[in-house]
């Protein structure tokens, strides 16, 4: 994959291969800390290495490997969840994918989540570089509670 040039903090280029080690650390983190948590504590289930090592090492696209992604984390939410409803010994741990399920929360409860002025329309504003945007397809969901004015107070 093309990927623009990473510095360090003293200025020295990355080569390639750096470049490929630390995009997979970070799909690394995305996969376990992110999407797919755990009650593992500090570890990252290993069949995401395999998953990071495939991407960060794509030369293009089409290497990768199509993945359902929004289904994988939803499903992985939805056994968490229910694993953490009917534990009845230890702690239950609440696991999954934490941002998923507040902005769902967000989107469906009105208690205790910001206001947000649903009539205004998205804008190009919330993307500075507009590259981005067209690559996305338009705003993503959790764009409208990031890059949104919000109040704490409902405006009637």
């Amino acid at each position: 994959m093309q990927l623009e040039v990473l510095t360090r903090a003293n200025g020295a280029a990355l080569t390639v291969q750096q470049t490929h080690r630390a995009l997979e650390a970070y799909l690394l983190w995305l996969f376990g800390r992110v999407l797919f948590t755990t009650a593992h504590g500090d570890t990252i289930d290993a069949r995401w290495i395999a998953v990071a090592r495939e991407i960060a090492d794509a030369q293009n696209p089409g290497q990768v490997t199509p993945r359902s992604w929004g289904s994988a984390v939803l499903a992985h939410t939805f056994r968490a969840l229910s694993t953490a409803c009917l534990k009845a010994e230890g702690r239950p741990t609440l696991c999954g994918c934490p941002l998923l399920l507040q902005l769902w929360c967000y989107e469906r409860l009105p208690i205790g989540r910001p206001y947000v002025n649903a009539a205004e329309p998205y804008g190009t504003d919330f993307y500075p570089d507009r590259g981005a945007l067209q690559l996305l397809g338009g705003p993503t969901f959790g764009s409208l509670w990031t890059r949104r004015q919000v109040s704490s107070a409902l405006h009637l």
